[in-house]
């Protein structure tokens, strides 16, 4: 577990030759205190840290992430994926090969399409959730289950 960062949503941001990965990866401490962000005192800490990568490529921003992150990206209990909407213009056929490919990776996940950025979605932090992506953002439009 301590070398497994476990992404509860995914952003996928840009077009051809400049992409932004985002993620919401659990934060191990939070949730061992309780606090999970639902605390409503100060000095509690959020269950999720929120950190994007950059890149020429999908693939090339999933290998930036492993230096922004120095946890192993697992997958396995993502809920959303949430697709820029300048992403989704520009087709999601790349960006749903890329992330399916990976092995952790659920057919279950939520696919949403952002109106803006999906990075804008992803760094809000919900109040009173334990993990921001338990709740849909919105200003998305579901477009599989």
């Amino acid at each position: 577990m301590n070398e497994l960062g476990i992404t509860t949503a995914t952003g996928f941001d840009g077009q051809q030759g400049d992409w932004t990965l985002t993620y919401q990866v659990i934060f191990p401490p939070a949730m061992a205190s309780g606090a999970g962000g639902s605390s409503g005192g100060g000095g509690s800490q959020a269950a999720v840290h929120t950190f994007s990568a950059h890149g020429k490529t999908i693939r090339g921003a999933l290998a930036e992430s492993n230096r922004e992150n120095p946890r192993k990206l697992y997958f396995a209990h993502t809920n959303v994926l949430i697709i820029g909407k300048q992403a989704a213009e520009n087709g999601i056929e790349e960006i749903l090969d890329t992330y399916y490919r990976n092995p952790d990776a659920r057919e279950t996940v939520k696919v949403l399409v952002a109106n803006g950025e999906a990075r804008d979605f992803l760094n809000k932090l919900i109040p009173r959730r334990s993990f921001p992506a338990e709740r849909y953002p919105i200003s998305c439009k579901k477009i599989s289950s």
